[in-house]
């Protein structure tokens, strides 16, 4: 990790548990991803997290983003909300959280 010290550590918890449960759905369904923005920045520059960054950013194929989109609502729809506009019509944002 690159300066874990900056994080709260329930914070950084929480964003490895949030990361680990996401890789293992990938890696079993053999999704593929990619860490872009602050991920992407702070894996090469800081050889973790950027220490003032906190969230996850992830890009993935728009084929295995529907996939993943699916398999989180049937397998862990109890412990994550899928939130987005098509799910949510009000929700602001592009993006999927």
């Amino acid at each position: 990790m690159g300066h874990p010290e900056f994080y709260e550590p329930e914070t950084l918890k929480r964003l490895l548990s949030i990361l680990d449960d996401f890789t293992a759905i990938c890696d079993r369904y053999h999704l593929e991803y990619f860490g872009i923005a602050g991920t992407g920045i702070g894996a090469i520059r800081h050889r973790g997290f950027i220490p003032w960054d906190d969230d996850i950013d992830i890009a993935m194929p728009r084929k295995d983003f529907e996939r993943l989109i699916k398999i989180v609502e049937r397998t862990m729809g109890d412990k994550y909300l899928v939130l987005n506009g098509k799910n949510y019509p009000n929700y602001p944002l592009m993006t999927t959280r």
